[in-house]
């Protein structure tokens, strides 16, 4: 069986930001039921493409709208997504937290550092490759990301990381990464949406609960809030150490060299 989870992010700009990424999974079916539900609202509601940001603002195809309007979409939007797909992820990384406990420190040698960007993508791939390690050992992941962010390369280098590290290990449930934009890959729409829900709802006082708007639940798909601290940053430089001390001690064994 074959996942395809799509990853998207907010809040990235500015000098000090909280970057939130969000990743929803679903294997073909799922997404081709999604697809389905989301061409009933796209002409339910008369629009193309979902930016989550032109929503918000009520911006571009969606300016003019009254906040009813809006809600509406949001509210059938989080009902295509928990009707159709099995799980996704959210993280989110302040800036002072990536810079204090991760940035500023000391690199073992050889590791490269991620971006603020890239650890989110790091969190939301260890995540989803878990849940789909659970659903089918033998199942594969394909990841698509949102085009355009300046680090999508440091997502890619992370992704090819973890692959290379997990077929060491005798699993091979990664397959493919790539980029693609929201014309390209619609079901993105579903990760910028989920990316934006809290500051779409919270910075303009909407009230989602009137329109009887479900939430992503748990009771038939999951959305796992996942939270990152001081030592889960510190936990990634440890075990980088742990994995190359490993493979050097393989090496020597190997080559019958003695330990210096």
């Amino acid at each position: 069986m074959i996942y395809t989870a799509y990853l998207d992010e907010s809040d990235t700009h500015g000098n000090s930001p909280t970057i939130i990424m969000v990743g929803v999974l679903g294997y073909e079916h799922q997404w081709d039921l999604f697809n389905l539900r989301l061409q009933s609202i796209r002409k339910k509601h008369n629009f193309n493409i979902i930016h989550a940001t032109e929503l918000k603002r009520k911006k571009g195809e969606f300016k003019g709208w009254s906040t009813e309007q809006c809600l509406s979409l949001v509210k059938d939007l989080t009902e295509a997504c928990d009707g159709s797909l099995s799980d996704g992820c959210a993280i989110s990384i302040p800036y002072s937290l990536y810079v204090k406990e991760y940035r500023d420190l000391p690199f073992p040698k050889g590791m490269k550092p991620d971006s603020q960007y890239g650890l989110c993508f790091r969190g939301c791939l260890a995540q989803l490759g878990r849940t789909v390690r659970l659903q089918n050992s033998q199942a594969i992941l394909n990841v698509v990301l949102e085009a355009g962010h300046a680090n999508a390369g440091d997502a890619e280098r992370i992704f090819n990381e973890f692959k290379i590290e997990l077929t060491r290990a005798g699993l091979n449930n990664f397959g493919n990464f790539s980029t693609a934009t929201k014309y390209e890959a619609s079901p993105l729409m579903a990760a910028d949406f989920f990316a934006h829900a809290h500051s779409i709802i919270n910075s303009k006082g909407w009230n989602v609960a009137r329109f009887g708007g479900s939430e992503y639940h748990a009771s038939r798909s999951a959305m796992v809030q996942l939270q990152v601290t001081a030592a889960d940053l510190r936990e990634l430089k440890q075990n980088f150490q742990a994995r190359k001390d490993a493979r050097m001690q393989e090496w020597r064994k190997k080559y019958n060299c003695s330990s210096p």
